[in-house]
């Protein structure tokens, strides 16, 4: 017997970057101690950060299935009877870390639709991050409201492996 697939139908997605207004970005390295300073917002530093599932979460203005929002007041718009695109939230993410070259590549991909420039993005293990600012290195911004870790993670079985 074969199974019957639902068929999607195809929709457009509308220009909501008049939502946002980001800062211009240099082209020099930071730690984010400058990044979107935007009034009113939240800054996070994302450990074990991946491909940024948590990030995203956590920016809102993403795609999602209608039924799985449980409050009206989040949703900014519909684009079909199924989907609807989420409101913008507080958070601003403005330093994140990986050891996966994959997922800082997604990380960035995803991250694009929210102008965050890609320096804030380290390719490094939080051991190693942390080993440079011990020695004086800028690393980490300094005014962060929140910190989250995507754990378990390869950075967090090397730190217990050492």
């Amino acid at each position: 017997m074969k199974k019957k697939i639902k068929e999607y139908k195809a929709f457009e997605i509308e220009d909501h970057s008049d939502l946002v207004t980001e800062p211009h970005y240099d082209l020099f390295f930071n730690n984010g101690e400058n990044e979107r300073q935007e009034e009113g917002t939240l800054r996070v530093l994302s450990l074990f950060s991946g491909c940024g599932g948590m990030d995203i979460g956590l920016e809102g203005g993403f795609i999602c299935h209608r039924k799985s929002i449980t409050n009206k007041e989040w949703i900014h718009n519909h684009i079909n009877d199924d989907w609807v695109l989420l409101n913008r939230n507080l958070f601003r993410t403005v330093f994140a870390c990986d050891i996966l070259e994959d997922a800082r590549l997604t990380w960035l991909r995803y991250m694009s639709r929210y102008n965050v420039n890609p320096d804030i993005y380290h390719l490094s293990s939080i051991v190693d991050l942390v080993k440079l600012h011990r020695e004086g290195n800028n690393i980490f911004p300094t005014n962060i409201d929140i910190i989250t870790g995507g754990f378990s993670c390869q950075d967090f079985s090397v730190a217990f492996a050492a």
